[in-house]
């Protein structure tokens, strides 16, 4: 009998668990300060506006550089819009770059 009821009570908190989780799950999005198909818009725009990317036939075609390493304004593309209408809080004034070695896969990140 002992042994009915414990497994009893642990099924019904791992059901009360999961319904939780799922109910927090469902309700992150709303913390979101980023909106990732806005960034995207916005990434492509700045990548236009400084040489790097051309839109052909409503295709976007990448331009050769002759100098690869001018990332910089793109940056500040990115961030002067993004202070327009983000709030300023959750922008930082740093230049913090983030390099990263994982798994044999090496990146750069610039910290919004």
């Amino acid at each position: 009998m002992f042994k009915q009821r414990l497994f009893l009570m642990m099924s019904f908190l791992v059901v009360c668990l999961a319904v939780i989780i799922g109910v927090l799950d469902s309700m992150k999005t709303r913390f979101y300060i980023f909106d990732p198909k806005q960034l995207h818009i916005l990434a492509q725009q700045a990548l236009i506006a400084n040489g790097h990317l051309n839109i052909t036939d409503g295709k976007l075609i990448r331009i050769a550089q002759q100098s690869p390493n001018t990332i910089r304004p793109v940056i500040d593309y990115i961030i002067a819009d993004l202070q327009k209408t983000i709030d300023k809080r959750y922008l930082t004034d740093k230049k913090e770059w983030i390099f990263n070695n994982a798994g044999g896969a090496m990146g750069a990140m610039f910290i919004i």
